[in-house]
């Protein structure tokens, strides 16, 4: 179930809406504020073949910060472009989850 802002934006509650939705999953480190930027399809993928929770609260503990090692947390962000590289998802799959999504 979607909820919006004041704005009228969505305001997604998981790795995979932000996919949908084209928000890119920021992960921010929580002592030194180092910031990774994940393209969000790849990184649904990653989540999805690894089998692991998708929603941003629980999939929080998935992160550390690659330089002090302490833990992150995700937000999202429509304007800013991924700084990591994933493999994406194929076409076939990515079809059939927006189709799951949409029904």
């Amino acid at each position: 179930m979607a909820r919006f802002d004041r704005d009228g934006m969505r305001i997604p509650s998981s790795i995979f809406e932000c996919a949908a939705w084209h928000y890119s999953v920021v992960a921010i480190c929580r002592r030194c504020a180092r910031e990774t930027i994940f393209d969000p399809h790849a990184l649904w993928w990653l989540f999805e073949r690894k089998h692991w929770d998708g929603n941003l609260k629980s999939a929080t503990h998935r992160f550390k910060c690659t330089k002090c090692g302490a833990g992150a947390f995700l937000t999202w962000s429509r304007s800013k472009e991924a700084n990591t590289s994933l493999p994406m998802p194929s076409a076939a799959d990515w079809k059939r989850a927006i189709s799951r999504f949409r029904s």
